[in-house]
């Protein structure tokens, strides 16, 4: 079968507005698709532009055979790493496929597809965590008030003897197309109809509106329960062109009048969004979360930074919010630790931080695991691919520039590493190359010992 490898403007033109398919057979039109897509021919654009044309505009195949062709043509237009995500997804990658085909119909659904990418995408970092000591644990709170005798002894001692294997379900397994759709169409309602959308990026939206979890929690339809509780409370600011005015409205409510119960030893991590609403109890994680729950669900952009390590060595990590301003700056605050000012929000204690990592819903490409494979990764926070560092908005001129002790030891391009001390071992908080015999690791936290 002859194929012809180059088009001029004309020629292509001509094909469109007359259906010519000499150039190709008509009976092998789904099979030359297919052979371009396996060998990955750099002109493939030309040909899927000129078969998609081909295939429109004349009746050479019967209307099945059609959709075949248009559907593995429209499979070459996928992102790389939309595609990826799909072949891991296996026997549900039918439902996720209705997603990207359910926006691909009308071209004002451009954005949502985008979405729908940036999520599939990033699908195969995310999943849910089913263990028994998790069922028992939300049947004993849902049933018993926190704080009281009989949930001490449940924290302190029964959960202590709960066995039973823990499953991993993959989101890419079992995410549906119709939870993936409600989730996009109801972010979008919720970004489009505050004033400030227009003053973020759709990257800001896709990272701190759009994403459908947290962590590794059960999936639910929180945005809409969230929504219905927290947005008549900011009915009459929401025309304000300032999402940290309406932040800080949210947090008062939140904070001051209906409060929340400090608990630092759950059996724990994956607290269902709806179990926070109605208990409000947890530690600094699950008050972070809770907090972008809120946020989210109202249109807020928000998200959660964490340090690896306390450098204080009081507690092995510690999680808090920011939000923006309209401006885009990001404004970070921790649940019990802010007031209200003529600026907006304010922090009203400086802790050490030592590092400060963003937790993403995107895979990050600058991470240790992903960047440097290779190497052996030290167990802990530095092997979390979805933590971005962003140290440089909270400590933006304190560099440190180390000479390794034993020279012999690290050569050019080898990794060390910064540790701070806790109160026991000494935990790596940041990584960086050897460059001509040290290494500096850049936006510090100062007044810290480092190793």
């Amino acid at each position: 079968m002859k194929i012809v490898k180059e088009w001029t403007g004309k020629e292509i033109k001509k094909i469109i507005n007359h259906g010519k398919i000499s150039t190709i057979k008509k009976g092998g039109i789904i099979e030359q698709c297919r052979k371009f897509k396996r060998e990955g021919k750099a002109g493939i654009k030309v040909l899927v532009f000129v078969v998609i044309a081909i295939i429109l505009n004349t009746s050479c195949l019967n209307g099945k055979r059609k959709s075949e062709a248009l559907a593995i043509i429209k499979q070459w237009t996928y992102p790389a790493d939309v595609k990826r995500a799909l072949k891991l997804a296996g026997d549900n990658r039918a439902e996720l496929e209705k997603v990207l085909e359910h926006y691909s119909k009308q071209p004002e659904d451009k954005m949502k597809l985008k979405s729908a990418y940036f999520l599939i995408a990033n699908m195969p970092c995310h999943h849910t965590v089913h263990d028994a000591c998790l069922d028992s644990f939300k049947i004993v709170l849902k049933d018993v008030e926190p704080q009281t005798w009989s949930w001490i002894r449940f924290r302190n001692i029964d959960c202590q003897k709960i066995t039973g294997r823990t499953i991993i379900k993959p989101d890419l397994h079992f995410i549906t197309a119709e939870y993936l759709i409600r989730n996009i169409d109801f972010s979008f309602k919720v970004w489009l109809e505050t004033p400030w959308c227009k003053d973020f990026s759709f990257d800001i939206f896709c990272e701190e509106i759009l994403p459908y979890r947290l962590s590794n929690e059960p999936l639910e339809y929180w945005k809409e329960v969230y929504y219905a509780l927290f947005r008549p409370i900011i009915d009459t600011m929401i025309h304000r062109d300032n999402p940290e005015e309406v932040c800080m409205k949210l947090l008062n409510h939140v904070i001051m009048e209906q409060g929340w119960i400090i608990d630092y030893a759950l059996p724990t991590p994956g607290i269902d969004a709806s179990l926070l609403l109605e208990k409000r109890y947890g530690s600094c994680k699950e008050q972070a979360e809770f907090i972008t729950y809120v946020l989210r669900s109202v249109g807020i952009p928000a998200g959660i930074d964490v340090i690896i390590q306390n450098p204080i060595g009081l507690s092995s990590t510690h999680l808090w919010n920011y939000t923006r301003n309209n401006t885009g700056k990001r404004v970070h605050f921790d649940y019990f630790e802010i007031c209200e000012s003529e600026t907006g929000i304010t922090r009203r204690a400086a802790r050490k931080l030592g590092k400060v990592y963003q937790q993403c819903f995107s895979l990050q490409k600058g991470s240790l695991p992903v960047k440097y494979s290779d190497n052996h990764i030290p167990v802990g926070g530095l092997s979390n691919y979805l933590l971005r560092d962003v140290s440089c908005h909270y400590f933006p001129d304190t560099h440190i520039t180390v000479r390794p002790s034993s020279p012999d030891l690290v050569g050019r391009g080898d990794l060390v590493y910064l540790c701070v001390f806790n109160n026991k071992d000494w935990i790596p908080v940041a990584y960086n190359r050897v460059q001509r015999g040290k290494a500096t690791f850049r936006h510090v936290d100062s007044g810290i010992l480092y190793q």
